[in-house]
């Protein structure tokens, strides 16, 4: 019998900790809506970028930066790469993509042959 009220209070606390965070994010998709009608926010989509990149990340990579300037459209992913052979997968694959161009890859990117800090530069091309 107490097992049974412990739990019903455990998944009563559970779902009012649901309702509030639905309704912290309703909130704030609120906000933003009112963000981007006011400020005319760019019609391109970061997060359709950000979808494209994250589908062809490879087993062995982390990303531990993303980051999108707006003014001159380009991405910048910082990261480590477990071998050189899943980096170079990351590299084709972001050259294989139409969304992207002028993908830039420093030298040192490929010096070593495993455990490596690396970082990419690329264009998008396409506006949503």
């Amino acid at each position: 019998m107490i097992a049974e009220l412990v739990a019903a209070e455990k998944q009563s606390v559970e779902s009012e900790g649901a309702r509030a965070t639905e309704q912290r994010i309703e909130k704030t998709n609120g906000a933003l809506q009112r963000l981007g009608s006011e400020y005319q926010l760019p019609t391109h989509s970061v997060t359709r970028y950000a979808k494209e990149i994250f589908a062809k990340i490879p087993a062995g990579i982390t990303l531990s930066h993303f980051s999108f300037e707006d003014g001159t459209k380009r991405i910048l992913l910082r990261g480590h790469a477990a071998t050189r052979s899943d980096l170079l997968q990351l590299i084709s694959a972001m050259r294989k993509n139409s969304l992207f161009e002028n993908v830039e890859s420093p030298v040192e990117n490929i010096l070593q042959e495993q455990n490596i800090s690396f970082s990419l530069s690329f264009s998008t091309t396409k506006e949503d």
